[in-house]
């Protein structure tokens, strides 16, 4: 007689997270489409189960940066173990436009939670002088 045993590998990481829901986010200001300027209050809403930081980009005419957010707060809702764990965040980053003055600028946000990743993404206008390709300010003097 043979006896055919088969072992199968267990993942403590794996099997600790039941997350089969991706997660969700949105940049709720600025919207799509809007003229900004001066300081701005960027905010971010995200839903998931073991949601992590958010990050933020920022992209312009040659220019962009990026990095985390960290003012951030999060929220199980009551009957946690009901929904599935599922929460939710609110960040915000107050933005200084000014050095994208003239510019449209795409704001990108990305989440991960135990089950992938979501995006959302905006484009603005940065109001100001836009810039001309030598860097001059051209202007018409009249005397009256």
């Amino acid at each position: 007689m043979i006896v055919l045993v088969l072992l199968f590998p267990v993942y403590a990481k794996g099997i600790a997270s039941e997350d089969h829901v991706l997660p969700d986010i949105e940049i709720t200001n600025p919207i799509d489409g809007q003229t900004v300027e001066g300081s701005v209050d960027v905010k971010v809403k995200a839903v998931g189960v073991g949601l992590r930081s958010p990050y933020l980009t920022f992209e312009g005419e040659g220019a962009g940066t990026r990095f985390i957010m960290e003012d951030c707060v999060h929220s199980k809702p009551a009957g946690e173990e009901e929904n599935g764990g599922v929460e939710s965040m609110l960040c915000s980053y107050v933005w200084d436009t000014s050095s994208f003055e003239g510019q449209k600028v795409a704001i990108s946000a990305e989440v991960k939670d135990d089950s992938g990743y979501d995006s959302d993404k905006v484009a603005v206008r940065v109001s100001g002088h836009t810039k001309s390709g030598n860097g001059r300010i051209s202007c018409i003097l009249r005397e009256w």
